[in-house]
C-alpha cells in the first residue's frame, strides 16, 4: 500500500451478513470510516474489502455496498480525501471490487441517458488484481 502512495488505511467493524439491514449498516460503516479519515485530513485513503471473512459477506455483495457508499460519500460535501482505494489481498475479492465499480458506473451511464459500454470498464480507474496473494491489489475510486 505504501508503494501505491497510501498513508492512511481505514478499517471499521462491518455488520454480519445476516444482520437485519446489513447492507444499510455496511454503507453507514463505510461512511463513518471515510468521515474519520477526513477528520485526519487524509488525501488518499485505503479501505479494505470489509466483512468477507468471519462476517460471511459474499465478496460481490460487500464490494457492491462499499462502492455505493464510497460514491455517495465522494458526491457529498468537499473533504480533504480526494482518492479512495478499495483493496483486498485476495485477487478474486479484488476482482469483485473491480466488477462492482464497473457495474455502478455502467448503471450511472444508463440512468443519465447514455448507453452502458459493451464490456464495462471501471471508471474512473481500477487496477488489475496481482497474482501474488500477499500483495494488496487496489481498485481506486476518485471523484468526478
Amino acid at each position: 500500500l505504501e508503494a501505491a502512495g497510501i498513508k492512511c488505511v481505514v478499517h471499521v467493524l462491518p455488520p454480519h451478513a445476516q444482520t437485519p439491514d446489513a447492507r444499510r449498516v455496511m454503507i453507514r460503516a463505510v461512511d463513518t470510516a471515510l468521515n474519520e479519515a477526513g477528520r485526519w485530513n487524509a488525501v488518499r485513503v485505503g479501505l479494505p474489502l470489509l466483512g468477507t471473512g468471519a462476517f460471511q459477506w459474499a465478496a460481490r455483495d460487500a464490494a457492491a455496498a462499499m462502492v455505493e457508499a464510497v460514491v455517495a460519500w465522494l458526491r457529498g460535501p468537499a473533504m480533504t480525501v480526494k482518492e479512495i482505494v478499495l483493496f483486498d489481498r485476495e485477487a478474486t475479492k479484488t476482482q469483485a471490487v473491480v466488477a462492482a465499480i464497473a457495474a455502478h458506473f455502467s448503471r450511472d451511464l444508463v440512468q443519465e441517458g447514455g448507453s452502458a459500454p459493451a464490456a464495462a470498464t471501471p471508471s474512473p480507474a481500477a487496477a488489475t488484481p496481482s497474482p501474488a496473494a500477499a500483495t494488496p491489489s487496489p481498485a481506486a475510486a476518485t471523484p468526478s
